[in-house]
């Protein structure tokens, strides 16, 4: 499916605001499951750390996607102009 220029330019844009918010969210879950720990020693509840691990588990995968992506538009582009990619 040939696209046009300006169009995968804004997907890789559009994919690198994507990866940025994934792994802000990774960070900030793995921030969650930390104090999760603590809290789970202090006050015996799992909550806050399973939390944490699930929106960790979710940034994780939504970047990964974002960078599966990206690199889907790179060699479309390395295709069209005959090189190698990789």
């Amino acid at each position: 499916m040939p696209w046009d220029y300006a169009h995968r330019r804004r997907a890789e844009r559009r994919y690198r605001v994507i990866f940025k918010t994934s792994a802000a969210a990774f960070i900030a879950g793995l921030l969650l499951a930390a104090f999760g720990v603590i809290g789970a020693v202090a006050a015996e509840t799992t909550t806050l750390m399973g939390v944490g691990l699930l929106l960790a588990s979710m940034g994780g995968l939504n970047a990964y996607k974002a960078v599966l992506s990206t690199m889907k538009i790179l060699e479309m582009d390395a295709e069209e102009l005959g090189t190698s990619f990789g």
